[in-house]
């Protein structure tokens, strides 16, 4: 809670394996990429676990995956900031996201200048049963998510749906 750093305020992780379960990720902010969490070339499975208010100067607010792979189950990011992707940034990775009807798994009221998800170089993005709010103040701003191959996407609630290539 509360680390700083200039990517991955809480973890780094460079050509590795992680697994977080039952985690809090709260009030981190890093003056590059992943507020919370930066990833290059790994795997990284999260289950349980909740990121609120991180921030990253440029992208990913709560987590930053650059060339691996990301799984949030049962997790919540919600109120994270960043220029691109206020909670997910994905660069040449591939991430699933995927919850249950009756949880709260998803994205919800984060904030950058492009998206709460944003896709570039490549990047895949699945959802099963994953949230991204149902009203306003729930919803991601500006969109839900967007890439920079100039596609954007308004996700419902409770969603199924993939992205690559530069659409979903």
């Amino acid at each position: 809670e509360n680390n700083q750093s200039s990517s991955g305020a809480a973890i780094q992780i460079f050509d590795g394996e992680l697994s977080l379960s039952g985690s809090s990720f709260e009030g981190n902010s890093a003056s590059q990429n992943g507020g919370a969490i930066a990833v290059t070339s790994s795997v990284v499975q999260i289950d349980s676990t909740e990121f609120w208010n991180n921030s990253a100067d440029q992208n990913g607010g709560a987590i930053s995956i650059t060339a691996g792979e990301l799984e949030i189950d049962e997790s919540y990011l919600s109120g994270n900031q960043a220029d691109e992707g206020g909670a997910l940034f994905i660069d040449d990775a591939s991430v699933l996201c995927s919850g249950t009807m009756s949880s709260d798994s998803g994205f919800e009221a984060n904030t950058s200048n492009s998206a709460g998800v944003f896709l570039q170089n490549n990047a895949e993005f699945s959802a099963q049963i994953c949230d991204f709010g149902t009203g306003l103040a729930e919803d991601n701003s500006s969109v839900d998510l967007s890439s920079s191959e100039g596609f954007f996407y308004f996700a419902p609630d409770d969603a199924n749906f993939s992205c690559t290539g530069g659409q979903c």
